[in-house]
């Protein structure tokens, strides 16, 4: 089932994430989350644009999210999306199952175009943004430092 996400599924969606933070290359971010700062930020993100979480018996197993691609004015309707599955909700069609319902959504509020910044070498998240029409329209080298690696970021791009 998919859902508008609430501030109540702040601890749900840090596990979710703080996974990604931790173990992979996925996000930039370095540093584990705690609950209140997750809070905060489903706050913050749900007043511009869409965030919903899927559930699976009950239990948050992935969750997807769409804000401004950037905050001067001219970024309106430009949208850059985020999308975090558990590690055992993965090849099961969750993302598929959100990334439709994010489109349909961006489609309804009449966005221009969504983004997806994915770290280059990240096929599972390359082949989702082909799957639903994205294309790969640059690659931003040495984006970023994590792991004791130097990161490319891919661009992808769903013109609405």
């Amino acid at each position: 089932m998919i859902r508008p996400a609430t501030p109540e599924d702040a601890a749900a969606l840090t596990e979710i994430y703080n996974h990604y933070i931790l173990t992979t290359t996925v996000t930039f971010e370095t540093e584990a989350l705690r609950p209140g700062q997750m809070r905060r930020r489903i706050e913050e993100i749900s007043a511009e644009g869409p965030y919903f979480v899927h559930e699976s018996g009950g239990r948050v197993d992935g969750y997807c999210y769409a804000h401004r691609l950037g905050q001067r004015a001219a970024y309106e309707g430009s949208m850059e999306l985020s999308l975090y599955l558990t590690p055992s909700g993965t090849g099961k069609g969750i993302g598929s199952a959100l990334m439709e319902r994010m489109v349909e959504e961006c489609r309804r509020r009449a966005y221009r175009a969504l983004f997806c910044l994915v770290t280059s070498g990240n096929m599972a998240s390359a082949a989702l943004c082909s799957k639903f029409g994205f294309e790969k329209v640059g690659c931003l080298k040495a984006a970023g430092f994590k792991s004791g690696r130097t990161l490319d970021l891919d661009y992808y791009e769903l013109l609405l």
